[in-house]
């Protein structure tokens, strides 16, 4: 998983800053994938899915299903519209967790467009799209999810119990107080709170491209063709995804103006501002990877990937207009419908082909008997912590997990999954910030979970009749499936065996032995970094361990940004035993610190440094109830050549832009981070260190 700070760290950093002889840093580290792909899930980043158990025979029988931290709905109204299809009564239950009341009433929003009889399907999916992928809305469509949003409070305050939205919501799993946080995003929608979208989306590219900024045209325009079309998208226009990366409008429609802010896209989120912990507002969703992948890059239809010149005639908005008008229609009324089909390709006319009638009319009356037979139940708080509940073991016949909460301990998913249960992991396949080999290397750390956890793998799709179908690459499938075996010894039928993939030849080489790395010296990087060494024992990282051994550790602080050297260092000796510094001897040289204890227990220390330090100025304390040394001292500082500082000003653009929305952004982006607790993508740490914008 990727975790680029250490909790501690931060404990450490916020203790002895007042100790600190230089000003502290304000630039915070990159979070790597997280920058472009963002801490808070607005869309998905694969096409929606459709997670019917296949091992469930019975077309009556129901399903519980789990949407783990997607921020996508759009899997749920699929899975419905697919089972109506095929003729299958049974009730759906979908659980819906995520960690934010905005992302959770964002579904129940988006549901409610979905199950909206009074507006023609056409007019019904234009809405639906521009609330999903939009920042900007038209003044029609804001009016419209204001009304959806104060029908939402009537539903939560109890007024309103009758209607279909009333009789779908399940809020009985939610505490009180989770409740009055979704009844306050409900009700701040209602009012038209303020969004300030295009300062938001801005201050995200900024915190993203940092000195690049200037030039993110250029790295948007590298990412359609280098990235996204090699993965299949090249249906998307790239006029339309460079527009998107650059505004965040993705979906436009007719000759509507889109001068409103959509205000359902923006959440608190954590972070810390002149060292206290703030919540901030803002936009902390995706910049990269676009909300066309849900409904925009697949289809049956081959007339939307015709060519003239090598050239689209059909974009990925039409795709999505026509895919979720489709499921909509599935979703409401259990029958298939031909939408029309517009042609904004690259080198399309712009002309459109009629749709069935059903797209224009408006279904009035509708009997109870046919609205979709679906309990949304709502989930809030972090998937680790709250899936561990006894109410939760065995509980679904199917789950979906996100790629960034797909952590590297499944015990906790798997055990709330029934026998034969249905588990879908989306891969990394279109998370554009990552290389192939890191999507691989996801992969990998996917299978080895899904094997300690003796889960068993459902074959590719076009594969399947053949036996076959494993994955072998991280671009190969945008989901990876596996089931729950009853014996874990007896294979489920259908399934194929988890394929044993080696780390790519380039994480390899990134990536050294533990016994390489304990003989190798602290790395300088862009983050502060630390060493823990303990006496008898190898080296290790994170905190100082609660054991018995005398154990040290180095954290590098503030960081230069033209040299990459720390301004200082946080030496931590725990010595088990000493309750005080009478017999203590301390001596510090420029690339060593000497550590003496005559008394029982007797320490002997010599420990190397990773920079030379000026032995005259610095600052120790002694913490006797938990017999730890912490010791602070300035880094000698290099020489800055004039011609090195030219180039340092070249690299970063000059100065800093004004004001303190991108640190604070990056306190944020960390922060949230940090707070997941160990649901992360599991990737290795060090791919967030080499990031290739390119085109720039």
């Amino acid at each position: 998983m990727l975790r680029s700070l250490v909790g501690s760290e931060m404990c450490i950093r916020d203790r002895v800053s007042t100790q600190s002889t230089g000003e502290p840093s304000t630039e915070m580290p990159s979070m790597g994938w997280a920058d472009g792909m963002g801490v808070v899930p607005c869309w998905g980043a694969s096409p929606a899915l459709d997670m019917r158990n296949p091992h469930q025979d019975g077309s009556e029988e129901s399903t519980k299903l789990l949407l783990c931290a997607t921020g996508e709905p759009a899997h749920a109204l699929k899975t419905v519209g697919a089972g109506r299809l095929r003729g299958e009564g049974g009730a759906v239950e979908v659980h819906v967790l995520e960690r934010r009341p905005e992302t959770l009433v964002r579904h129940v929003l988006l549901t409610s467009i979905a199950m909206d009889p009074s507006i023609p399907l056409r007019e019904r999916t234009e809405i639906f799209l521009e609330v999903y992928g939009n920042t900007k809305l038209s003044e029609r469509t804001v009016e419209y999810v204001q009304q959806h949003a104060r029908a939402i409070v009537q539903v939560l305050i109890g007024d309103d119990t009758q209607s279909q939205l009333a009789e779908m919501l399940d809020t009985s799993l939610l505490k009180h107080k989770e409740l009055d946080e979704l009844l306050k995003v409900a009700k701040l929608w209602a009012d038209g709170v303020e969004f300030r979208g295009e300062e938001y989306w801005d201050e995200r590219l900024r915190q993203y491209y940092k000195a690049r900024y200037d030039s993110r045209k250029n790295a948007a325009d590298w990412d359609y063709h280098m990235k996204l079309k090699e993965l299949g998208g090249t249906i998307v226009n790239p006029r339309h995804y460079i527009q998107w990366r650059l505004t965040g409008l993705a979906f436009e429609f007719g000759d509507k103006s889109y001068n409103k802010e959509n205000f359902t896209l923006g959440c608190y989120a954590a972070g810390r501002e002149k060292g206290r912990s703030v919540a901030r507002y803002g936009y902390w969703g995706d910049v990269v990877n676009s909300p066309y992948l849900a409904h925009g890059i697949t289809s049956g239809k081959e007339i939307f990937f015709k060519t003239r010149n090598n050239e689209n005639m059909y974009s990925a908005t039409d795709l999505s207009r026509y895919n979720a008008a489709k499921m909509l229609h599935a979703f409401m009324e259990g029958a298939e419908v031909e939408p029309p089909i517009s042609q904004t390709g690259t080198v399309g006319d712009h002309s459109e082909i009629a749709g069935e009638k059903a797209c224009e009319q408006i279904s009035r009356n509708k009997p109870a008997d046919s609205w979709p037979n679906m309990k949304l139940v709502l989930l809030l708080g972090e998937p680790e912590a709250l899936l561990r509940r006894q109410r939760y073991l065995e509980r679904f016949d199917a789950a979906l997990v996100a790629n960034a909460s797909s952590s590297a301990d499944w015990s906790t998913l798997v055990g709330t999954l029934g026998p034969r249960g249905y588990l879908v992991v989306e891969t990394a396949k279109f998370v554009l910030d990552l290389r192939k080999e890191h999507k691989t290397e996801f992969l990998r750390r996917v299978y080895e979970s899904a094997r300690e956890s003796s889960m068993q793998l459902l074959p590719m799709s076009e594969k399947a009749h053949q036996g076959k179908g494993a994955p072998q690459t991280g671009e190969a499938v945008a989901h990876v499936m596996f089931v729950k075996p009853t014996d874990p010894e007896v294979p489920c039928a259908g399934t194929i065996e988890i394929p044993v993939l080696d780390k790519p030849d380039e994480l390899e080489q990134q990536e050294p032995s533990d016994a390489e790395a304990a003989e190798m010296p602290p790395k300088e990087t862009d983050e502060e970094v630390m060493t823990v060494r303990s006496e008898g024992a190898p080296q290790s990282s994170g905190e100082i361990r609660h054991g018995n051994e005398v154990e040290w550790q180095i954290v590098q602080r503030l960081q230069s940004r033209f040299s990459k050297r720390p301004r200082e260092l946080l030496l931590r000796v725990k010595m088990p035993g000493v309750k005080s510094v009478k017999a203590l001897e301390l001596e510090t040289e420029q690339l060593r610190v000497l550590v003496k204890h005559d008394q029982d227990p007797t320490i002997d220390l010599d420990i190397p440094l990773p920079f030379p330090i000026d032995t005259d100025i610095g600052s120790a304390e002694f913490d006797s109830d938990k017999s730890v040394l912490s010791i602070t001292m300035p880094v000698l500082q290099l020489e800055e050549e004039p011609k090195n500082s030219l180039l340092h000003l070249e690299k970063t653009g000059g100065a800093e832009p004004e004001g303190e929305s991108e640190q604070d952004a990056e306190h944020v982006m960390v922060r949230e981070q940090e707070m997941r607790g160990g649901m992360g993508m599991a990737i290795p740490s060090k791919l967030g260190q080499n990031i290739f914008l390119g085109g720039v």
